[in-house]
């Protein structure tokens, strides 16, 4: 994500960069950043609903979090978001759900 900003800054010359071109970065950063928490979430949220409802199938549950969590990594590069973050969403998420159907 930083990349592409930065390559672009440094394509560009120092004077000709304005405000509105780091502002225009912070909002993709924001963007890419929120965008992909939210794929993780969603995908997280999911795949817990899919191992309460499965909870008598043992397979279920510990495929569904890499099926879950491969799936929304892919999402997310494919909307050009971060998939590294979606995919710790999705594992952040879903240890919450896990425990609580353990206990």
């Amino acid at each position: 994500m930083f990349y592409r900003i930065f390559t672009t800054f440094s394509a560009t010359a120092v004077e000709n960069i304005i405000y509105y071109d780091v502002l225009a970065c912070l909002a993709s950063f924001a963007v890419i950043f929120f965008g992909s928490l939210l794929f993780g979430v969603m995908f997280g949220l999911f795949a817990g609903l899919v191992s309460q409802l499965t909870h008598h199938v043992s397979i279920i549950g510990p495929l569904s979090i890499f099926v879950f969590g491969y799936t929304s990594f892919l999402f997310a590069e494919m909307c050009h978001l971060s998939g590294i973050l979606s995919y710790v969403a999705v594992i952040a998420v879903f240890c919450y759900h896990i425990k609580h159907i353990m206990i």
